[in-house]
């Protein structure tokens, strides 16, 4: 009976989370629609930068939308995740399709302090978490286990987690040297 309602609150969470992105996709097509006319080629640098935010977009989605742990027991980074995701989503567009420079520069500032957060879980084994109070040191084992015996770890859930945070910090590095080159 609890495995059941659990599961069911991990669905919703899941189905609830890819609206969202779902609805941050349209938006970005809704963008899109607007400046269909000032799409240009991109340097070699944007293309790096796409390539990133595509991994940070995919990996995030995947732990929104699959991660029953995280949406169980860590909730508010349930939450910080998606919201994280879909602002990447819209400053994207705005900066690929509408060739604004200001999404650059808040592309680098969010992507810093999820990177700054990851590190933070790691750290201080998800602090906010409920996990925390009754099983100290499992937010390392859990992002880091990649699926080793004793972790509560699964491979693709630190592969995601360590996909997205490696991309993010890269992706805040190089949205800052665009925005400061694009003057």
């Amino acid at each position: 009976m609890i495995y059941f309602f659990t599961l069911s609150v991990s669905e919703e969470l899941g189905i609830s989370g890819a609206v969202i992105l779902i609805f941050s996709f349209i938006i970005s097509a809704a963008i899109s629609m607007r400046f269909k006319n000032r799409i240009n080629h991109i340097n070699a640098r944007d293309y790096i930068n796409t390539v990133f935010n595509i991994i940070v977009i995919a990996s995030g989605s995947a732990l929104i939308i699959w991660d029953v742990a995280l949406q169980l027991t860590a909730f508010i980074h349930w939450l910080v995740l998606l919201i994280y995701i879909s602002l990447i989503i819209i400053l994207s567009s705005l900066h690929y399709i509408g060739k604004m420079r200001f999404p650059l520069l808040l592309i680098s500032v969010f992507s810093a302090i999820m990177v700054f957060l990851m590190l933070v879980d790691i750290l201080f084994n998800l602090p906010i978490s409920s996990y925390y109070n009754s099983l100290p040191g499992i937010g390392v084992s859990y992002l880091l286990g990649f699926g080793q015996p004793g972790t509560a770890s699964l491979f693709w859930v630190s592969l995601t987690f360590v996909l997205t945070m490696v991309c993010s910090a890269l992706q805040s590095i190089l949205s800052a040297i665009l925005y400061i080159k694009s003057k």
